[in-house]
């Protein structure tokens, strides 16, 4: 089976990478499945964002059934970004139509923003 042409494949994650980072390996429950669909309702062209959904009966930007083969460190053996410090891969199950295959969800580290006030310094 040939990997659905991602074109999230440019798409930074790091908003919820924290919550994409806990979702473990294996196939996901219910609660992982509906989380994958909202993330990835975000992203993406916007005549596709209400497409995705977490249904059973149905093949087209479903998330039910997907396996999550991969999710730690980017690295050069992933089709993905080297810019990206983090990569999900999902597969989706035989049957589905759009997408297919696997995808590849991309995310960094979280910028830390410095405090407009400077530290209490300690007596």
């Amino acid at each position: 089976m040939n990997d659905w042409p991602n074109y999230l494949l440019r798409a930074d994650f790091t908003e919820m990478g924290e919550l994409l980072a806990g979702i473990q390996l294996g196939q996901c429950d219910i609660r992982n499945m509906q989380l994958l669909s909202s993330v990835l309702a975000n992203y993406g062209p916007e005549e596709d964002r209400s497409k995705w959904n977490a249904q059973a009966d149905l093949r087209e930007y479903s998330t039910f059934g997907v396996e999550v083969v991969y999710n730690g460190l980017n690295n050069q053996s992933l089709p993905t970004f080297s810019i990206f410090k983090y990569a999900l891969c999902v597969k989706f199950p035989e049957g589905s139509v759009a997408p297919c295959g696997r995808l590849y969800l991309c995310w960094n580290d979280p910028a830390v923003e410095e405090s407009a006030e400077p530290a209490a310094s300690e007596e």
